[in-house]
């Protein structure tokens, strides 16, 4: 059932996007089958699993349907991965065959290019996960490996949009080389340990693509001795990935639903701590779950965390299902195709599933989707509306979504929003977070001075407080607008605010060659 869920989830992206063509003429097999000088019977085929997808066969699609390169293969890996987490192999297979004589040689001149100072397109991590998992020969030092998962998850942090998928599932691939994935645990058990980095998230994040025992043995241990709420929460809920692909002794499932249970019912720790640990809960021993919500659910704050433990969502019902008929509508209006269950199951999942790897991966291939841009309008607006009606929680679910399907549209309001005194504090500055996930488009001058423009207010009125500094910083360094970065730190230097200083100098020590070539 799970090996046949996961090929029809896969070919659903072939499908839908053939149905959400631009021109109609290509949304029938007959008419995209001639538009690619094929048989009609090939798409087909194609289509429905009856012959193995090549990347040639995806890139055809994407050519014809004026898509962006990779994004099939990497919406296509994002599901696969849902089911089956671990191996170097690809949904996709490699766009040709390589001659064995020439494999060992090409991989070692991408890992070369890979390891020097100069920027790199997500298409060069693919390439380099095609050719390591035809060739075993390849060998690297450890030292190499690190350098290049460090590397890869620097790049991550600045990348957006397909360029982020496509590398994000390149990692998942080639972290499934057991050389790769000794370096990831031993990276990951120093990041964890260090809650000043950025990508911490990122390294615990890819542990569950890596075979064996010691990625889950080093998550139960950040679990039950956790050196911060941060690290905490990313491993709670890499964890949950993990248990529920089967992973994880009795033992070790036993002492991390104990521990959870503490977190669940602490009302000191923060609600997103609280509920990846009520899900984790819930994975564990789904029966003990309703006894746990009905003790949560009368204690400060523990109605959200109740919720979470009796349905798996993050929204009452009412609101769930206002927002999913909104963007099914929206969807509807734009002439795109909503009733698929592929794409129902993706939307409602995306929208308030409380499961973080699961919402963020269907997040991920509704962004890639083209139905993607109407639902972010829609979220978009209901955020505002949120904030203006003191919706605190569906704001902050909001802008969840909005960090994966942010619409170009939208970021005038959002950073509006987040230099407003009258947004709270914690809002404002993840409003200003998301909004910076909005796509660039044709006129990157303007979206700069969007931006700065934004970051200015923020500091002129904020410039003793440290989370506003992260916040802004993060904006005009995610970006890669560098000189501002420079300019904001010696304003900070003139007015002694250590904070923005400190941030600036964070972000400005980045690496510039890890700024993607593709975005």
């Amino acid at each position: 059932m799970a090996g046949q869920r996961r090929v029809d989830d896969v070919l659903w992206v072939l499908r839908n996007v053939r149905h959400c063509a631009p021109d109609p003429s290509l949304r029938s097999a007959a008419g995209l089958a001639r538009a690619l000088g094929v048989h009609r019977a090939q798409i087909g085929r194609w289509e429905s699993g009856e012959v193995r997808l090549t990347q040639r066969h995806a890139s055809a699609y994407e050519e014809v349907l004026a898509l962006p390169p990779g994004s099939l293969g990497a919406a296509m890996e994002m599901l696969r991965r849902d089911v089956v987490p671990t191996g170097i192999d690809a949904a996709l297979a490699p766009m040709e065959p390589v001659p064995r004589d020439d494999l060992v040689d090409r991989a070692l001149a991408h890992i070369e290019h890979l390891l020097a100072s100069e920027p790199s397109r997500a298409a060069d991590w693919w390439d380099l996960a095609d050719l390591l998992c035809r060739e075993a020969l390849v060998v690297l030092r450890d030292r190499d490996w690190r350098d290049l998962l460090d590397r890869a998850f620097g790049e991550l942090e600045v990348s957006y949009g397909v360029a982020y998928v496509q590398r994000s599932m390149a990692v998942a691939r080639l972290v499934g080389h057991p050389r790769a994935g000794a370096a990831l645990v031993d990276l990951a058990r120093s990041a964890l340990s260090d809650t000043t980095r950025h990508v911490y998230s990122d390294y615990a994040a890819a542990l569950q693509y890596v075979p064996g025992p010691e990625p889950v043995r080093l998550l139960v241990e950040q679990v039950l001795s956790p050196v911060g709420e941060a690290p905490l929460w990313a491993s709670l809920f890499v964890l949950t990935t993990c248990f529920r692909h089967g992973r994880g002794d009795g033992e070790q499932r036993e002492l991390v639903a104990r521990q959870c249970y503490d977190y669940v019912v602490d009302t000191t720790l923060s609600y997103r701590v609280r509920r990846c640990a009520a899900v984790l809960c819930a994975t564990v021993d789904p029966r003990q779950a309703e006894s746990i919500a009905a003790y949560v659910g009368q204690l400060p704050g523990g109605r959200g965390v109740a919720e979470v433990l009796r349905f798996g969502a993050v929204l009452p019902s009412r609101q769930r299902r206002s927002l999913y008929a909104a963007c099914s509508e929206a969807v509807r209006r734009a002439g795109l195709p909503a009733d698929d269950p592929v794409f129902v199951r993706l939307l409602g999942r995306g929208l308030w599933d409380a499961d973080s790897d699961l919402r963020g991966s269907a997040l991920a291939c509704l962004m890639l989707a083209p139905q993607g841009t109407p639902i972010g309008r829609v979220v978009a607006d209901t955020l505002l509306s949120a904030v203006r009606g003191g919706q605190l929680p569906l704001a902050g679910e909001c802008l969840t979504v909005l960090f994966w399907i942010c619409p170009r549209e939208a970021l005038d309001p959002l950073l509006g929003l987040s230099t407003d005194p009258s947004t709270p504090p914690d809002l404002r500055h993840n409003v200003m977070r998301a909004a910076v996930s909005a796509p660039v488009g044709g006129d990157r001058a303007a979206y700069r001075r969007t931006v700065v423009a934004a970051v200015e207010r923020a500091y002129a009125d904020r410039p003793g407080d440290r989370e506003a500094a992260s916040a802004a910083c993060y904006a005009l360094g995610v970006r890669g607008f560098r000189e501002d970065l420079l300019d904001l730190r010696d304003v900070a230097v003139r007015d002694g605010a250590t904070g923005w200083r400190a941030e600036c100098d964070s972000w400005l020590a980045v690496p510039a060659h890890w700024y993607p070539a593709d975005g």
